[in-house]
């Protein structure tokens, strides 16, 4: 077989720019004179168009003079000029698209509606219209300011994609990571729709972990183990999530998630596609079933009772803090106020009330009200020991979160990396979820809801660039009346 003929390969040579006044632009060879283009950046079919179509420039632009240079210079600045005229509203429209993308971030970030943006972009424009009213190019700051796409339904796509390149994101990371463990807790939004929220933790072959809000599924039914179990089995499937990498379980302590028999955790134990794992009841609820069995709710009462007399009047508070101030002793210069939704409230708030227990009698005496018990030292034994008991377990707590304590034992250590001590990541994500979904926004489809709880919660950063590259960018066509 006779051998293939290759085809020759041709290279522009810099000198010719100033030789035949010809230029690469992108992958054709151009004239700096006449704009035409020849097929291949050879020498031959240079020299040819040249001395046959511009054979004046011979004489009128000497070769190697500083005439021919400078004519040569000037035309190129021309070609620039002329491109720069097609580019830069390509430039601009990508700037826009880009932006819109960033600003649709900010906006799910602080869990605010979608039609938001068309608030946003009214005031920028107001905004711009005087700070830059002493600027040259007002006008065009303004008109780009104009070309932003925010309307709501913008607004919507934006989130949805931003949402789905950081689940492509936190699925590279799963697939990368050697270990991780599952966060689970349910409760219902403002539409009595039960939402199962999921965390996950993963550790890398560094000792490096990672907590990222992994999805919210809706549990349109019933909220039994086995309904619970069926929507998240559905979901591996679904999102392809390597389950064999699974180390432990942390759920709250209802029995739909812990029952021995139709339990969550028990019909993931029996599903062969599961992994010999940990499963822990949260923190979280264990200190408050230890509160219950403690029955200190005398303590508790009276010290909130106390507080709540001082923090909920506006007069009593201002002059207490003003005591605070006025006092050396004192470390603090207010109350911490006390509420059952927040996990680490009670230990906060009892170690302040202990701290500031003598500026509190103090005050209570000189507003006449009575202050045995707060004498009484039974009493007080009970509540240096409350106080004792909640703090160690909201450290315990945060220990549990630490990372790389055993480094003698790797792949123990790695497992154990993973592992949540309390569901406080969920608890969190349904205080988001609140806002989110509020009576204003109780229309909020679930998908929408996911998507902005990911914004909001996620610690990855969306690919701004890659989406303006991906999509075809328009200026904004709505009108905005100033």
């Amino acid at each position: 077989m006779s051998a293939v003929k290759k085809s020759k390969t041709y290279h522009f040579n810099n000198d010719w720019e100033e030789e035949f006044f010809f230029c690469m632009v992108k992958d054709k060879c151009i004239c700096l004179i006449c704009r035409a283009s020849v097929a291949m950046p050879k020498r031959g079919n240079l020299e040819r168009h040249h001395k046959t179509v511009h054979k004046n420039y011979e004489k009128d632009f000497p070769s190697q003079s500083e005439l021919r240079k400078r004519k040569v210079r000037d035309l190129l600045a021309c070609l620039k000029k002329e491109q720069a005229m097609f580019t830069r509203p390509v430039k601009q429209s990508k700037a826009a698209t880009i932006a819109s993308f960033k600003i649709s971030h900010i906006l799910a970030k602080h869990k605010k509606p979608f039609e938001d943006g068309s608030v946003v972009k009214e005031a920028f424009i107001e905004a711009g219209e005087t700070l830059f009213a002493e600027f040259k190019n007002k006008t065009e700051i303004i008109s780009a300011i104009k070309e932003l796409q925010l309307s709501r339904a913008t607004v919507t796509r934006r989130v949805e994609v931003m949402s789905q390149d950081m689940a492509d994101q936190l699925k590279h990371d799963i697939m990368k990571s050697t270990y991780f463990s599952l966060q689970f807790d349910e409760s219902t939004d403002i539409t009595d729709t039960a939402q199962l929220c999921i965390f996950i933790r993963m550790v890398f072959s560094d000792m490096s972990a990672k907590e990222e809000f992994l999805t919210m599924i809706p549990l349109k039914g019933k909220t039994r183990g086995e309904d619970i179990y069926d929507v998240f089995f559905n979901f591996v499937k679904y999102y392809k999530l390597p389950i064999y990498k699974l180390v432990c379980i942390t759920t709250d302590g209802a029995p739909a998630m812990i029952g021995n028999k139709n339990g969550f955790v028990a019909l993931c134990r029996a599903n062969d596609d599961f992994p010999s794992f940990f499963s822990f009841h949260c923190i979280i609820h264990q200190q408050v079933l230890c509160s219950k069995v403690l029955n200190m709710e005398e303590i508790m009462g009276i010290a909130i009772k106390i507080v709540n007399s001082i923090r909920a009047r506006s007069l009593q508070r201002r002059l207490f803090t003003l005591q605070l101030e006025n006092s050396e002793l004192a470390e603090h210069t207010d109350l911490v106020l006390h509420t059952d939704v927040r996990w680490l409230s009670r230990g906060k708030f009892l170690e302040r009330f202990q701290e500031l227990l003598p500026e509190i009698t103090a005050f209570m005496e000189e507003r006449g009200d009575d202050t045995k018990m707060l004498k009484n030292e039974k009493w007080l034994t009970d509540l240096a020991f409350l106080t004792d008991i909640t703090m160690h377990l909201n450290t315990i707590n945060f220990q549990l979160q630490a990372e790389d304590k055993y480094p003698n034992l790797r792949q123990i250590a790695l497992q154990l990396t993973t592992m949540f001590g309390s569901t406080y990541l969920c608890e969190s994500a349904f205080s988001e979820m609140k806002i989110i979904k509020s009576k204003y926004r109780n229309r909020l489809t679930d998908e929408h809801m996911s998507s902005c709880l990911r914004l909001a919660l996620g610690n990855y950063v969306p690919s701004y660039e890659k989406y303006a590259e991906d999509m075809q960018c328009h200026a904004s066509t709505s009108k905005v009346t100033l």
